[in-house]
């Protein structure tokens, strides 16, 4: 399967960061793009 491009939903976590690396790793062999989500897992500022 070539990947033409992946998207990571990150929450600057140190898991993170590895699948970062994973999800470059997997798309460099195809040249294909790499895009990042940030997903803000604190919701108590929305309720207050």
């Amino acid at each position: 399967m070539a990947y033409k491009h992946i998207l990571i939903a990150v929450d600057l976590s140190p898991e993170s960061k590895v699948l970062v690396e994973k999800a470059v790793s997997m798309a460099r062999p195809y040249n294909a793009k790499v895009s990042l989500i940030h997903v803000d897992v604190n919701y108590s500022d929305l309720y207050t």
